[in-house]
């Protein structure tokens, strides 16, 4: 019996990294299943510009509230789940005091047990400000305990 592909959605936060996660799925669908095969994919992005400000005040619950919005538009396009390409897009998703509206990836996760199946003990990273100072890949890693959220500001383990 063949099992229907899964239907998946791309929750963007910035449209390079949308663009590149979308070509990528496509072409490694294609290299696993077959030119021209692939899932259905629904692409959701909404501004990144408003929410800037709200990063740089630690603000992450006003980012996870637009980024609510988007995987809402993605559950009513009828996606089984969703992949945030965005490093820095994840500080707000781990901070969200409630669930999302449907199941994601978590792009730290996904390096980490990629790390560990190669058989890696360093791994490196570039991103943004946010994305090397925050918690996600120490965490995911195993290298810091889980950070907590309180008051509206992520604070350090205590």
């Amino acid at each position: 019996m063949i099992r229907p592909m899964r239907h998946i959605g791309i929750l963007a936060h910035s449209s390079d990294g949308a663009a590149l996660c979308l070509l990528e799925m496509v072409r490694e669908s294609g290299r696993l299943l077959g030119a021209h095969e692939h899932p259905e994919i629904t692409l959701s992005i909404l501004p990144m510009g408003p929410v800037l400000a709200a990063y740089e005040a630690r603000d992450l619950a006003a980012v996870n509230a637009q980024l609510v919005r988007t995987a809402r538009r993605l559950v009513d396009a009828g996606c089984d789940f969703f992949v945030c390409p965005d490093n820095t897009a994840h500080l707000a998703i781990d901070a969200a005091r409630d669930p999302y509206p449907l199941p994601g990836l978590h792009i730290a996760h996904i390096v980490a047990k990629r790390a560990k199946a190669d058989g890696r003990s360093c791994v490196g990273l570039l991103g943004t400000r946010w994305t090397m100072e925050g918690p996600a890949y120490a965490v995911a890693l195993g290298r810091a305990p889980l950070p907590r959220w309180r008051g509206g500001a992520l604070t350090d383990p205590a």
